[in-house]
């Protein structure tokens, strides 16, 4: 989904030079790709933790530079312009010293179940698991606020910012909680059902495109 709404706004940006529609081009492409690296070990080799938790390793790069097109994004919003030109060198250097640091503690995830779902544990050892944390705050919560906050004069683009803004803040929380409270399965699965409502507020987004008229 993220994939698809990716290349939605690459057609937008082709036709119009948005740079709105660029930069979820560029948000849903490193999500997307993430999202790959995240499912596909997962789904074909469930019993390799190592391979399972190095996947998860190397999915930091096309999340992060992906969406910290978003915080970016945002500070030339508000003004903040050397900030955005820092943060534009700073969060991916950041995320390169991360991923060389926790090569060394390389995440063994594990599945539990509960019903008749199964779920994974990533099991990311402290203090990798707050770095991420925050690294995932700074790139989703803070732009989710920014769009639930900004204003706007369609109906069709209010209602397009507050489910941008559910999808990150949701999807960001979501994604903090499976990682810093690894062993709490009740949490776990609490924390993949706010990520599951917050993509359904991105399925969302193409009913309004699509059944929507500006007004």
């Amino acid at each position: 989904m993220a994939l698809w709404y990716g290349l939605r706004n690459l057609r937008a940006y082709q036709q119009t030079k948005n740079d709105y529609s660029l930069m979820f081009f560029r948000v849903g492409l490193g999500v997307a790709i993430a999202e790959y690296f995240y499912g596909i070990p997962l789904l074909f080799l469930p019993i390799n933790s190592y391979l399972n938790g190095l996947s998860y390793l190397l999915a930091i790069f096309p999340l992060f530079v992906g969406l910290n097109y978003a915080l970016r994004f945002i500070l030339k919003a508000w003004d903040y312009h050397n900030t955005e030109k820092v943060v534009a060198v700073l969060i991916p250097f950041v995320v390169l010293i991360f991923f060389l640091f926790h090569l060394h503690a390389v995440p063994m995830p594990l599945y539990f179940l509960l019903g008749l779902f199964r779920f994974v544990d990533w099991r990311v050892l402290y203090p990798y698991d707050l770095i991420w944390a925050a690294l995932l705050f700074l790139t989703t919560v803070l732009p989710g606020i920014y769009f639930l906050a900004v204003k706007v004069e369609t109906k069709k683009a209010f209602l397009k910012k507050i489910l941008f803004g559910i999808v990150f803040v949701l999807g960001g929380l979501g994604g903090i909680v499976i990682v810093v409270f690894s062993g709490y399965p009740i949490l776990l699965v609490w924390a993949f059902i706010i990520q599951f409502i917050g993509f359904s507020a991105l399925g969302s987004i193409f009913l309004v495109d699509i059944f929507l008229k500006e007004t």
